[in-house]
């Protein structure tokens, strides 16, 4: 049985219900991926993605509370929930990582270098930079949307690739051009997942998908 996320104090019950939500999503997708993996290395990657999925949405979460929750105490519970939630998911889901992997300083360079990660990471700077100025009053919808608009990464792709149509570049992608058009567009309606959006950014060659 997965024990449930520790929350501070603060957390309202929305929020703790949607790191819940995730975390049962979360592992019911490690639960299918690590009976197929075949490497240690593939299956402690799993867990990797399994723990940061959870984080990231506590990180959302805080974000809303960032009115009246100051940076330094977002960061020290964001640092308690990842510390936790590794350790919970050795126990839990990965037996047979040895002793100390949830404690290893080489586990966060790993963890620095996943994209859900630098996410939190750029969220983190958002609030900050608000509570500087005293404007901590940014709403979760503005803090927290997705960069839009890649045409330039797109494009410059296609030069590489020396593709002369979206319809091209889109086979190359191995995505749909409606995908691929409303990748390139800042507005329109999304049609895309962000999976595919970090997996379109990944094969262009721009991992960043918070805005600039």
């Amino acid at each position: 049985m997965t024990r449930r996320p520790w929350f501070p104090d603060e957390f309202p019950n929305g929020s703790r219900a949607a790191v819940i939500a995730e975390q049962l999503r979360a592992a019911q997708e490690l639960d299918l991926k690590l009976a197929q993996a075949s490497y240690s290395a593939n299956r402690e990657e799993l867990i990797v993605k399994y723990v940061l999925r959870q984080f990231l949405v506590f990180g959302q979460e805080a974000a809303k509370l960032a009115s009246t929750w100051p940076i330094d105490e977002i960061t020290d519970a964001a640092d308690e929930f990842l510390r936790r939630t590794t350790i919970d998911a050795q126990n839990e889901k990965a037996p047979w990582l040895r002793e100390n992997w949830a404690t290893e300083g080489y586990l966060h360079r790993k963890f620095d270098k996943h994209p859900k990660w630098k996410r939190f990471q750029q969220i983190l700077l958002d609030i900050a930079e608000a509570q500087a100025r005293g404007m901590a009053t940014t709403s979760a919808s503005e803090a927290l949307q997705p960069r839009r608009g890649y045409a330039r990464e797109v494009d410059e792709y296609m030069r590489r690739k020396g593709l002369s149509t979206l319809a091209e570049a889109a086979a190359s992608l191995n995505i749909d051009v409606s995908a691929l058009k409303s990748i390139r567009s800042s507005r329109g309606k999304l049609r895309y997942s962000e999976a595919t959006l970090n997996r379109v950014l990944a094969l262009i060659g721009c991992g960043k998908t918070q805005p600039a």
